[in-house]
């Protein structure tokens, strides 16, 4: 190889094409009026050279980097890693690379992350918030220009389209189920460490002025949950909810574990989410209770693993691949019609019944 090769730039495409460079940039930049002749000579002459194009010159002619940014809540999430797949597929397939870079459910790390991508001058943004109550960098993000859409969460005062499930009416479904076996004592196992779901334990007392808008999703599961009980006129029991206060699947496990030890311990267990799930099931492995014979179990986010273990999980499934592929339709929608109304897109979740519940008093 010849270390003293230079890279091709364009004037040596206008060269060889015999354009002016102003020609030559737009016939490969696909921006301007070239005749079409023209276009054919000077691709030829491009890849008879073997000519890489400057995206950041392109960009700075067209207003455009052709890449989307991507904030996850937790990349190492298999439901991130889904809805991730989702979002490059569409992408791709338009012609935009995505960056991906991850939040670990922490806003200081999420407000970096969104100012290295427009610092990046990526041309959207899709974020899941860490914490839906602090939301200052995306109004200003929103504000500069860059559109934005919310993935999995919703902020009622951002201007920004949303997709999301109904985590509520979910949650409801599948604790009512619980409680349609017989079970009163069940127990629920989330993050719940964000700004207004931290402060859960007023909600016993004040959950009708509660605005699920401004709940993250372990927030809106816990309000779920809460609205099952009312339903079927069931008390509620601080001591069954367990806030692990670190999307940790060991606080998942510790709080388990703490839920099993109480004198009037619970026939059932709702997890919040997958990292939840692993960490409950550590526990109750651990402690030598057998699903569904001594505690029923319901799980929120149904993972293809939940189908091989013995007994499989019930769970609440999300079309998260779905999800990915709405938002990035959404965000280049967005970016043709930037003064077009907001949309707020809620699919459809399915409540799968497995073999890990079972009435209670049924051995």
């Amino acid at each position: 190889m010849n270390s003293d090769r230079r890279r091709i730039t364009i004037a040596d495409v206008a060269r060889q094409a015999a354009v002016s460079p102003a020609t030559a940039g737009r016939a490969l930049g696909d921006y301007g009026y070239v005749r079409e002749e023209i276009r054919t000579r000077v691709q030829e002459a491009a890849k008879l050279l073997g000519y890489r194009p400057n995206g950041l010159a392109r960009s700075m002619a067209t207003g455009r980097t052709n890449t989307i940014g991507v904030v996850g809540a937790d990349i190492g999430n298999p439901f991130f890693a889904s809805a991730m797949r989702g979002i490059g597929d569409v992408a791709r397939a338009e012609g935009f690379g995505t960056i991906l870079t991850n939040s670990d459910e922490d806003v200081v790390i999420e407000r970096e992350a969104v100012k290295l991508l427009l610092e990046k001058q990526v041309d959207g943004i899709i974020v899941s918030p860490a914490d839906v109550g602090d939301s200052q960098h995306l109004h200003e993000a929103i504000e500069s220009g860059t559109p934005v859409i919310l993935f999995d969460r919703v902020i009622g005062e951002l201007a920004a389209d949303a997709v999301l499930t109904d985590s509520v009416t979910a949650t409801k479904n599948a604790v009512s189920h619980l409680l349609a076996l017989g079970h009163r004592r069940i127990a629920i196992v989330a993050e719940l460490r964000a700004s207004m779901d931290s402060s859960w334990p007023i909600w016993l007392s004040q959950r009708d002025a509660l605005d699920p808008e401004r709940l993250n999703p372990s927030g809106s599961r816990l309000l779920g949950y809460i609205q099952a009980h009312e339903a079927a006129d069931v008390p509620i029991d601080p001591d069954l909810i367990r806030a692990t206060g670190a999307y940790s699947r060991v606080s998942a496990c510790e709080q388990t574990r703490a839920l099993l030890a109480l004198p009037n311990a619970p026939s059932a267990i709702f997890t919040a989410d997958n990292v939840m799930t692993v960490g409950a099931l550590d526990a109750i492995q651990q402690s030598g209770l057998r699903i569904p014979q001594d505690i029923s179990f319901v799980a929120y986010d149904d993972m293809d693993w939940m189908t091989f273990v013995t007994p499989a999980i019930s769970a609440v499934a999300q079309p998260v691949y779905e999800m990915g592929q709405v938002a990035a339709q959404m965000l280049l929608e967005r970016m043709e019609k930037p003064n077009a109304s907001i949309k707020r897109k809620v699919l459809k979740t399915k409540f799968v019944r497995r073999q890990s519940c079972a009435r209670l008093g049924r051995k």
